[in-house]
């Protein structure tokens, strides 16, 4: 039950709780909206900036109604609301001078969300539930201001996320995980580098990718229209749309550290077979460490990989971040950082297809693979200490089956298969520190759990290879490291 005393040990999103009779929110009935941070709710008050909403120590107010399009049934998590105060209107989001961007309106305007359940699953009174904008694309929280009532978005909470603040994301692009700032992108691989620190003590893999003309536009309209400093940024430093051709993640997982003479080298996980390299990622890795100079050095392994030379379409799906670190110089860069995970698709003669399922002539009719793999970076890497990956953090998939599963009483089977990875470290001496592995190979690391089946998308409907991983936050120097292949069968019809 929610009530007074609840403190929050860090920034939760699902910190807020609808406070009434029965055992489920119904739509048009008066509720009481109560925040866990603050022990207060929210009530109509007027007040000299911002919208006029002010706190009161009640819980049983009974002001608020939350509203559906439709349809008399309890209120689902993940469906689209509006939600209405008493004496002051519907809530919207729409920028203003000052305090949080919230105004009021006459009329309905369905653009919230209640978070912190089963999509579809009823919403409960009295429990712990979280609000989120689709329109702005961020959860409403409790936070401090100089004007207006203590409330701010998620993302605009600076001080827990270090240099690499979260920013709204689009719902298009929303992980259908729904981890907090975490986004999904898709693209064809156009770079594979690695990157080792001279006085910046990390080893970081990169992917890039040349986003799809619609998302790209959908993200680049999205930050112009709820980030401030993308809109300086256009204004004064050339940002447009094409600066978001290219998408890159950022990660860093090790299996061996070498601090000889003050001289920091880090060697990198097996990452062979995930990056489909042609040589081994620790040999990489090692190459940029000898080549590292104070202001570290780059390792281009694009035409190591098969990714690169294939021009595969690869999807990523981590924590959508702006990296402060470059403002400074003047640049507005976006990352990925750190991913969580990626996906991409193989042929029958093992080679990552360009192909998309959307293409009629490119995409496998019988049988396709899928690679999937999910990270956590090394606690050496400086985004550890940012308030959302010290959790744990689940990508979910949803991969289109070969085209012919569409067809009637056609069937698709799905089988998994464990790559291992290989610990080069544990076969060299003179190692300060190796990853702890009883084997050369390991299967994984940091994993609490991953389930995989063939299920409705949610989002469009169509069945499609479900695949679900959640990883431990980052706790050692290694990271955890995911990685699974999934084989997708589909045949005809038995002829009777």
């Amino acid at each position: 039950m929610l009530g007074k005393g609840y403190h929050m040990a860090e920034v939760n999103v699902h910190q807020w709780g609808f406070v009434g009779s029965g055992s489920e929110v119904m739509p048009g009935r008066g509720v009481t909206m109560w925040n866990l941070h603050n022990n207060q709710s929210i009530r109509y008050g007027e007040r000299e900036y911002g919208i006029n909403l002010v706190w009161d120590g009640r819980a049983d107010l009974g002001n608020m109604t939350i509203e559906r399009r439709s349809g008399s049934n309890a209120i689902r998590f993940g469906e689209l609301v509006a939600i209405r105060i008493q004496n002051g209107g519907y809530i919207r989001y729409q920028e203003r001078e000052y305090g949080i961007n919230l105004v009021w309106s006459s009329q309905a305007i369905y653009e919230w969300e209640v978070t912190g359940g089963s999509t579809s699953q009823a919403v409960p009174l009295n429990r712990q539930i979280g609000l989120f904008n689709r329109t702005h694309g961020d959860h409403l929280v409790y936070g401090e201001r100089e004007y207006g009532i203590n409330l701010r978005w998620w993302s605009d909470l600076e001080d827990i996320f270090e240099d690499y603040p979260p920013l709204p994301i689009p719902h298009a692009l929303r992980s259908p995980s729904g981890e907090l700032g975490q986004i999904e992108l898709g693209g064809h691989t156009n770079k594979v580098e690695v990157f080792h620190g001279g006085t910046d003590d990390e080893l970081d893999w990169h992917i890039h990718i040349r986003l799809d003309a619609a998302q790209q536009r959908t993200l680049f309209r999205h930050l112009i229209e709820h980030v401030n400093i993308a809109k300086v940024a256009q204004s004064l430093w050339s940002f447009t749309e094409q600066t978001l051709e290219r998408a890159y993640c950022e990660w860093m997982v090790l299996d061996g550290w070498d601090n000889s003479l003050f001289d920091e080298k880090f060697f990198s996980a097996d990452l062979t077979r995930t990056l489909a390299l042609r040589r081994k990622a620790w040999d990489i890795s090692a190459k940029a460490a000898e080549e590292q100079g104070s202001k570290g050095y780059t390792e281009d392994a694009s035409r190591d990989s098969l990714l690169w030379t294939k021009v595969a379409y690869v999807r990523l799906q981590g924590a959508f971040v702006l990296d402060q670190a470059h403002l400074s110089d003047n640049e507005f860069r976006v990352e990925i950082h750190p991913l969580d995970s990626l996906a991409y698709a193989i042929g029958t003669n093992g080679d990552p297809l360009s192909a998309t399922p959307d293409n009629p002539t490119g995409w496998p009719d019988n049988v396709v693979t899928w690679r999937v793999a999910a990270f956590t970076n090394s606690s050496f890497h400086r985004i550890n200490g940012a308030d959302y990956v010290k959790k744990e953090r689940t990508s979910t998939w949803y991969l289109p089956l070969p085209s012919s599963a569409h067809l009637p009483q056609f069937t698709t089977t799905v089988s998994e298969s464990f790559p291992n990875f290989t610990n080069e470290a544990r076969r060299r001496p003179g190692m300060d520190d190796r990853r702890p592995t009883p084997d050369d190979e390991y299967r994984d690391y940091g994993v609490r759990q991953h389930s995989f089946a063939i299920l409705p998308d949610p989002r469009d409907g169509i069945r499609k290879l479900h695949v679900t991983v959640t990883m431990s936050p980052p706790s050692d120097r290694w990271g955890g490291m995911f990685l699974r292949e999934f084989r997708l069968e589909t045949r005809p019809p038995a002829i009777a």
